[in-house]
């Protein structure tokens, strides 16, 4: 049994957004926005032998800090159909020789997609994921801890989703006092999930399938 930590499409927040997707809550999508920016010293990188690297890590910002938030993207819309991208390295000139700021414009069959990501930022962490469709749009992240920032749909939809929301509002609420972890809440779902699967209780949720796509997603970010 292979999983890869992708511990984010474990978010009550993401697979509510996914359901309502999949609802149609929204509309027809017609534009999402994902956005990252966090902050790294000098040392981040001058410490490391790997990181920043372009033979040993590959790139920085997109597959280092934004990992999770593309794969988010590829757990709720799938693989584009095109992706432009533009990097550049405009704060670590001299300490690596990879980007740390990333845009990419990305093309689905249906809709338009910004990436964008920059470990410049003197914020720790921050993303915003925004999906914007014909009958409604929202803004959610995936930091700790996850919540929905913003939702603009009917009364009538809202209250179908009512108990999901009251359920994130309150975990969001127990858990903005405690210390910052930007790497989310959800790794225990992810390890009982896979704990699960091998005692056969359960379906793996994500597998080698899932993470080569999400490893092809970043890759063409690149190209």
């Amino acid at each position: 049994v292979f999983t890869v930590i992708s511990q984010h499409r474990f978010d009550d927040v993401v697979n509510l957004i996914k359901t309502m997707i999949e609802d149609n809550v929204f509309g027809k999508v017609t534009l999402v926005n994902a956005n990252l920016i966090c902050s790294r010293s000098n040392e981040y990188y001058s410490d490391s032998y790997w990181r920043g690297t372009k033979d040993l890590e590959g790139g920085s910002t997109i597959i280092n800090q934004s990992f999770h938030m593309v794969d988010t993207l590829n757990y709720l819309f799938g693989l584009p159909k095109n992706i432009k991208s533009y990097r550049k390295n405009l704060k670590f000139k001299d300490i690596i020789n990879t980007e740390d700021t990333s845009v990419s414009i990305v093309e689905y069959n249906d809709f338009l997609c910004t990436i964008v990501s920059t470990n410049t930022s003197i914020q720790e962490w921050k993303t915003s994921i925004q999906i914007v469709g014909t009958e409604g749009d929202v803004i959610f992240n995936i930091d700790f801890p996850e919540e929905i920032i913003e939702l603009n749909i009917s009364q009538e939809k809202l209250d179908k989703y009512k108990s999901s929301l009251e359920k994130i509002k309150e975990n969001y609420n127990v858990n903005i006092t405690k210390p910052a972890n930007y790497y989310g809440l959800s790794h225990t779902k992810q390890f009982s999930n896979f704990i699960n699967c091998i005692e056969d209780k359960e379906k793996l949720k994500v597998g080698v399938e899932e993470s080569l796509s999400t490893q092809e997603f970043i890759e063409r970010i690149y190209e």
